[in-house]
């Protein structure tokens, strides 16, 4: 989950300007593509800022997402602007993704009188559009002093699931001394004829899950793995099932960064049978070896703060922690018959 990830400038509002923010002003929000006169102005403060000393940067990072979107498939299309005349005073993008699932940018500061209230109107908008669109869950990441932001998102219906912490290693780091290799596990790489093979690990996995648990059950096995699979370009080669005695113990979901330099553990999980067992050093083992293979220079991950377990040994395998983000989530309401 959360893979699909942008980067992006972050701001905090200032004291002084909250008063005018809070002022009521009327603004009309409407759906914004690409023909419209203020596409690129809507992108620019749905994932930037806009101010003139980030313009350059944050107009290359309007077209790295529009040129990623397109070489990933993904849809720009959840677009929505608050204007006031033909000026766009907030704009919220909803960037959906197989699995039935999207990942929402918001702007992170605003000056203009109403700002918040534009905000809180844009992402009803993309809510409706994303309910219509069959959509199960929106998701967003906020850093924690984004605090106004967070005001808008929670009047809008979202919650905040948990603490994401972002982590990093080097591949070159050797592997822990005090790891054990004597469990032998079979390995099996992905291959569309295996889907029933990676969709029956994944279900042992999310038995007893400190993983997010409150996702579980939200979409089916079959859309999470489209979800995975569209966190970035993907490599069968990267994706494995562990078995023991025949039966599979534990799944590793990776991707390998854009760049090239970086494969990101997307997603791992280990059968609750067999957890304390030695299985999750041999994932570890192979997710290193896996990135090795594709001459990465790092190794990186997210995790729930609340998995202790899974922190534990991410920090015994040396990783460090270099981000966090707060994970809002939304679901459609729930409809009678």
């Amino acid at each position: 989950m959360f893979g699909f990830q942008v980067a992006r400038s972050h701001f905090s509002a200032y004291d002084d300007d909250k008063a005018a923010m809070s002022e009521t002003t009327s603004f009309d929000v409407r759906h914004v593509g690409p023909k419209d006169a203020g596409y690129r102005e809507a992108l620019r403060l749905a994932i930037g800022a806009g101010t003139a000393d980030t313009r350059n940067a944050v107009d290359a990072t309007v077209d790295g997402l529009i040129l990623d979107a397109k070489h990933r498939g993904l849809s720009l299309d959840l677009l929505f602007g608050a204007f006031q005349g033909s000026r766009c005073v907030s704009a919220v993008l909803a960037v959906e993704s197989p699995g039935h699932t999207a990942l929402v940018f918001a702007p992170a500061i605003g000056f203009a009188p109403g700002f918040w209230d534009a905000t809180k109107a844009a992402l009803e908008a993309v809510k409706r559009a994303s309910w219509e669109r069959s959509i199960l869950l929106l998701e967003m990441l906020l850093q924690q002093e984004q605090t106004d932001l967070s005001q808008a998102v929670r009047a809008s219906g979202f919650r905040c699931l948990t603490r994401l912490m972002y982590m990093v290693r080097p591949t070159a780091t050797q592997i822990p001394p005090a790891v054990a290799r004597q469990r032998s596990l079979e390995w099996t790489t992905y291959a569309d004829e295996r889907v029933a093979l990676y969709v029956e690990a994944i279900e042992r996995s999310y038995a007893q899950s400190l993983d997010c648990p409150e996702l579980t059950g939200r979409r089916s096995v079959p859309d999470v793995l489209s979800g995975h699979r569209a966190a970035g370009p993907f490599d069968p080669t990267l994706w494995s099932v562990a078995a023991e005695n025949g039966e599979p113990v534990a799944v590793l979901l990776q991707s390998l960064h854009q760049r090239g330099d970086t494969v990101e553990i997307v997603y791992m999980g280990v059968a609750q049978t067999v957890r304390g067992t030695g299985v999750a050093d041999a994932v570890m083992i192979r997710a290193l070896e896996a990135a090795r293979r594709v001459c990465a220079t790092s190794l990186a991950l997210a995790v729930d703060h609340r998995n202790t377990p899974a922190r534990r040994l991410y920090q015994r395998w040396g990783f460090t922690c270099f981000s966090s983000r707060d994970a809002w989530i939304v679901t459609p309401p729930v409809t009678e018959g």
